[in-house]
């Protein structure tokens, strides 16, 4: 897999155009955007016009400026500043796309604050996102939010036929993503993503959703709730990593298919319909064949602390409120799983439940605290 074959590039942005601020940008460690050395240019509505009631000159004004930004292959990019001023419309996708040859962005989108900056997206054409970042390394949207898109509200979409075709250091921080007609935010065939402070609302998809075949993701204090989908969605994973993060009132609270060591590090799931965390062991059939050996079943899951409270809402017993475990098509589960606290509601007896019949299933137990029954079904191995 040459996934990492990257070219090193320069770091300068290109030249400003009429109507557009343009200032200097001094970067420094705390800013922890890899790559941006180059130009600010802030949409300031005194200074350009922009509106924030106005749709279309919105849209026009942001994407003249990302088409200016994208200039200068390796030399490219900096950082756009969307000042507070509440809710900014727009009525298309914004697309970044990376310079052909070095496969660069270095584009960061940033706000002022969730509640200051706003990015609705409820006036574009059905199927079309918020954000989407192609191919291509270095990328990022952090302090706003982005609301309202027909499909995902953000969506970083590689490709997995390999080297620099993949979506890689991306970094996503201080963003509220809320009632998208599809994911909050989706991940496909990337590398090397990071999600700080997210909180993925009432959408109708999942919150957060990794797919594809994506490597080393990695998310932290992050919260998704009242999706009518999953919490989180995790497919087609190699080394993901999930600390401090928790999900209320989904379908699912976590949800892990088809993976190889994916870890959830001190989580939390409180009054979803059906399992706090459940884990699938199927075939990625989707991928191609060198890829699926990788990731077919669900290898080395950890849950390694967790809070599970009153989930199964579907319905008494008709869900395990912690936990549940399901080999599919003769892939094998290996899951292990420590310091979980599960605290039932009330008639609810089915703490975790293990079901070996069409896959078989090693679990290696902690020291846990799970409340009523915890029922191994078909060929489970217990560590």
């Amino acid at each position: 897999m040459k996934r990492r074959s990257f070219l090193k590039a320069g770091l300068v942005a290109g030249a400003g155009v009429v109507a557009v601020t343009k200032g200097s940008l001094t970067v420094s460690a705390r800013d922890r955007l890899p790559f941006v050395n180059g130009e600010n240019y802030g949409l300031r509505s005194s200074e350009n016009g922009l509106d924030p009631s106005n749709a279309p000159a919105n849209t026009a004004a942001l994407k003249a400026i990302r088409d200016m930004m994208q200039r200068g292959g390796a030399h490219r990019g900096g950082k756009i500043v969307l000042p507070r001023g509440g809710v900014y419309f727009f009525n298309d996708e914004i697309r970044f796309d990376a310079d052909r040859i070095e496969k660069v962005h270095n584009i960061y989108l940033e706000g002022e604050g969730q509640q200051a900056t706003v990015m609705d997206f409820s006036t574009a054409a059905p199927g079309k996102c918020g954000i989407k970042f192609g191919p291509g390394v270095g990328f990022g949207v952090r302090n706003l939010s982005i609301r309202s898109a027909p499909s995902h509200n953000i969506a970083v979409v590689g490709d997995n036929s390999g080297g620099s075709n993949y979506a890689a250091r991306g970094m996503f921080e201080n963003v509220r993503t809320q009632q998208a007609g599809a994911e909050g935010i989706l991940v496909q065939n990337a590398f090397g993503i990071e999600m700080r402070s997210i909180w993925s609302t009432l959408n109708a998809g999942a919150g957060v959703k990794i797919s594809g075949f994506s490597t080393t993701i990695a998310a932290y204090s992050c919260y998704s709730s009242d999706n009518k989908g999953v919490g989180w969605h995790i497919a087609g994973s190699v080394a993901a990593a999930l600390f401090n993060c928790s999900a209320d009132r989904d379908l699912f609270g976590f949800y892990i298919e088809g993976c190889t060591t994916v870890n959830i590090v001190s989580g939390y799931s409180e009054g979803c319909q059906k399992e706090a965390v459940y884990v699938r062991a199927s075939p990625m059939a989707s991928l191609p064949l060198a890829l699926q050996e990788q990731v077919n079943g669900a290898n080395l899951i950890k849950i390694d602390g967790f809070y599970a409270l009153e989930n199964s809402k579907i319905g008494l017993n008709k869900a395990a409120n912690f936990l549940s475990v399901e080999g599919v098509s003769n892939q094998e589960a290996t899951v292990e799983y420590t310091g979980a606290w599960s605290s039932n509601q009330p008639g609810q007896s089915l703490g975790a439940r293990f079901n070996g019949t069409a896959g078989k299933i090693v679990r290696k137990p902690g020291i846990n605290r799970i409340q009523g029954d915890v029922v191994d079904v078909g060929s489970v191995t217990v560590l």
